[in-house]
């Protein structure tokens, strides 16, 4: 399988590259080796003759070095020969997802399959009504009475609802304060 090496010491006086977590590398593993710095490849597949040596894991190199430096950061390729089967990795994921069979699971931390876990979750939603999912208010009650609808709050007291039954300020202008006792300076129009 192909990965990317993050571990590696370039030192590019000597033009040599060492892939310090392997033992051993083989050219005909080797993908790319391109200097990410100065966006060039050291080595590429394709041409295969910028490689001279390899020892153990030490990578030397022909060609320019101009303008590299033994900090610049490199991408290298490398397959290292193991071959992951498409079939194991179907296998994993038919386990993971799971399959109608599966028994609800019985905790919600653990080791079980994702339909075990929708299970679960299904399992404590609460039964329908007619329909749709009942939800439960606790703090206020709706009580209709010939045509009259009353909500009360969670300490029983009501809650207005026309305009008719709202408090009005200290001092504001209602028909009662109203006065008309003098009609004749009203305004006819």
């Amino acid at each position: 399988m192909n990965q990317l090496i993050t571990n590696y010491q370039f030192n590019v006086s000597a033009k040599t590259i060492t892939l310090t977590d392997l033992a051993e590398v083989k050219l005909e593993r080797i993908r790319y080796i391109k200097n990410l710095s100065t966006n060039t490849f050291i080595y590429l597949l394709t041409n295969n003759n910028t490689i001279t040596t390899i020892a153990g894991n030490v990578i030397t190199f022909t060609g320019s070095t101009t303008g590299m430096n033994d900090t610049d950061k490199l991408a290298i390729q490398y397959d290292d020969g193991i071959q992951v089967s498409s079939e194991s990795s179907n296998s994993s994921i038919s386990t993971a997802i799971g399959s109608r069979s599966d028994a609800s699971a019985t905790s919600d931390s653990g080791t079980f399959s994702i339909v075990a876990l929708l299970k679960r979750l299904l399992g404590k939603l609460p039964t329908l009504v007619s329909g749709r999912l009942p939800v439960d208010v606790q703090s206020l009650t709706v009580s209709v009475d010939n045509a009259s609808i009353e909500i009360s709050n969670d300490v029983g007291n009501p809650i207005p609802m026309s305009a008719a039954s709202l408090p009005l300020p200290t001092g504001a202008a209602t028909s009662v304060n109203q006065n008309t006792a003098n009609t004749s300076e009203l305004l006819h129009i």
